[in-house]
């Protein structure tokens, strides 16, 4: 979860400015953070632009871009930035900059306790990526370490743990609410580093509708080194297509944004993205419209380089003249600024209108139905069930047209 951002200084509220050639509404600060997720630099930014520089501190740290950030403003691009602000974000990398060597210390801590066991580990998402095609880990920045393990040895991989300086969080329910749960209850570092391990028995939670098998992610799973530990990384492609899944269904575009854009163009910069295998990895497991709406957010807001072909394969059979409001849609929830959708229904329908989870070979699943043992426990039941309840029914159609109507424009 991520914290506020208590500032030594008055900030001055801004605009709202013209963003992307998508006709996406963006404000500066917004724009020059999810710039910031191109990795390879290429685009031309405008710092000039941003007037609230306390949002944009608090933007780039709930996506987790401060060091990102910082870097760029040391690359000669800090002509306009006041003073106190740049030494206020000067300190905040620092701090996660020390927290990303403790991450790393504690990984490899805890991966020489699990190979020793012989319990074989492959590293998911950001500390995968940080052990291949990030130069560091404080390049990748994290808040939690995610382990998949065998499912038969995932208890004793806990139990491991438990006993080199992670604890059971007492935040978070117990075993019982996470028993179809891709992953066990998540723990949390003893010392100061403030982190959290999950260990995954799965890379998704039981019943989700995808065309892949785990014993398929081991076997092509590639082994990578951190200091005298080892792990297996999954091979890029498979990572690429995850990155999507876990942004588009695990999240439905909502959240994790900038670190899916970022690590998709890291991959593709690297070189070890091939988009062939991309695309087909993607129709295989009935992933395409995940992929698609991944891509075409990350071009329309950090500028990412696919190719118009890849975008092609992947698009659904959805017009353009309505893939243009659906995209509009979803950058609306990612903005976090302007109009948000003002209902869970019209937010359901629209989703499942932009993914065609049928026409992907999902059936009636959905990721609002999965992990429901999960949702009940962590009390919101309530959000996931409707948080149309409390409007009238004319109320709720009112502002469901007038938010459509927005996004038609």
């Amino acid at each position: 979860m991520s914290r506020r951002i208590a500032a030594p200084w008055q900030s001055q509220h801004t605009n709202n400015v013209s963003g992307s050639a998508s006709s996406i509404a963006q404000d500066a600060e917004t724009n020059l953070v999810f710039a910031l997720a191109r990795a390879s630099g290429r685009r031309t930014l405008d710092l000039a632009a941003v007037s609230d520089w306390q949002r944009l501190l608090q933007l780039a740290s709930d996506e987790n871009a401060l060091i990102v950030l910082r870097d760029f403003l040391l690359r000669g691009n800090a002509t306009s930035l006041p003073l106190p602000i740049g030494r206020y974000l000067a300190m905040l990398a620092l701090d996660r900059e020390y927290r990303m060597r403790l991450l790393e210390k504690r990984l490899e801590e805890s991966l020489i306790a699990l190979n020793g066991a012989g319990i074989d580990v492959l590293l998911l998402k950001g500390s995968a990526l940080a052990c291949t095609a990030y130069r560091s880990f404080g390049a990748r920045p994290m808040r939690d370490i995610d382990l998949l393990v065998r499912p038969e040895q995932a208890d004793t991989a806990r139990a491991l743990m438990l006993e080199g300086g992670w604890e059971l969080d007492p935040d978070v329910p117990g075993d019982r609410s996470y028993g179809t749960h891709h992953h066990l209850p998540p723990l949390r570092d003893t010392g100061a580093s403030g982190v959290r391990l999950e260990i995954h028995r799965s890379l998704l939670p039981a019943g989700h509708p995808f065309r892949f098998r785990d014993d398929e992610i081991w076997r092509d799973a590639r082994r990578v080194t951190l200091g005298d530990g080892h792990a297996l990384v999954m091979q890029p492609a498979h990572h690429a297509v995850h990155v999507a899944i876990h942004f588009a269904w695990s999240h439905m575009l909502k959240m994790g944004a900038w670190h899916a854009f970022r690590d998709l163009d890291t991959l593709m910069d690297s070189g070890r993205l091939q988009w062939d295998t991309f695309i087909d990895t993607a129709a295989e497991w009935g992933a395409a419209s995940c992929c698609y709406w991944t891509l075409r957010l990350g071009c329309a807001l950090s500028d990412l380089a696919v190719p118009s072909e890849c975008m092609e394969r992947l698009e659904p059979r959805i017009p353009e003249l309505l893939r243009g409001p659906l995209m509009r849609h979803f950058a609306n929830g990612l903005m976090r600024s302007g109009t948000v959708c003002p209902s869970a229904r019209l937010d359901r329908a629209l989703w499942s209108f932009a993914m065609q989870p049928r026409r992907n070979g999902h059936g009636a699943v959905r990721p609002w139905l999965v992990s429901l043992d999960l949702l009940f426990a962590l009390n919101e039941t309530a959000r996931i069930a409707d948080n149309d309840a409390d409007d009238s029914p004319f109320l709720q159609m009112r502002r469901s047209s007038r938010y459509l109507t927005g996004i038609l424009a």
